[in-house]
């Protein structure tokens, strides 16, 4: 479910308790109940939608994951999405710990920094993928990835 469909449901439930307040037929309180609840799951969303990236954040999705170091003082993982798209990140930069807060892929087509962006991402198969990316950098040439 998306944000849109829940305001879109939300906007329903609020017409239909105001016709249930004059037609004694339709239960108002099971109509609040429900109401109640697409709120709740549309708050669930947004803060979802908004949250930054962090590595605890990233594995709690259980995405196939290797460890990879790509010079000698920096090591990261690679995430394997169910597409093959493969998003990496540091988690070590010039021997110092620091914040995976982002994942790169597709040769820097693709960054993204929030839960939103990797949930769009991994609901996508390959070629929507690339065409994805293709949507976002006029430069990128599908054909290089097929």
């Amino acid at each position: 479910m998306t944000i849109e469909s829940l305001k879109e449901s939300l906007k329903k439930i609020d017409n239909l308790i105001s016709m249930a307040k004059t037609n004694k037929a339709i239960d108002v309180k099971d109509l609040k109940k429900e109401r109640r609840n697409c709120a709740i799951a549309l708050k669930k969303l947004k803060r979802i939608e908004d949250s930054i990236l962090s590595l605890d954040l990233i594995e709690k999705y259980n995405l196939p994951k290797i460890n990879y170091t790509p010079d000698i003082d920096d090591s990261g993982y690679i995430f394997t999405l169910p597409s093959g798209l493969k998003l990496e990140g540091l988690y070590r930069c010039n021997n110092s710990p620091v914040e995976m807060n982002m994942l790169e892929g597709l040769d820097g087509y693709i960054c993204i920094e929030t839960e939103k962006e990797l949930n769009h991402l991994i609901n996508l198969n390959w070629i929507e993928t690339l065409h994805y990316v293709k949507s976002k950098h006029s430069d990128f040439n599908i054909d290089d990835y097929l």
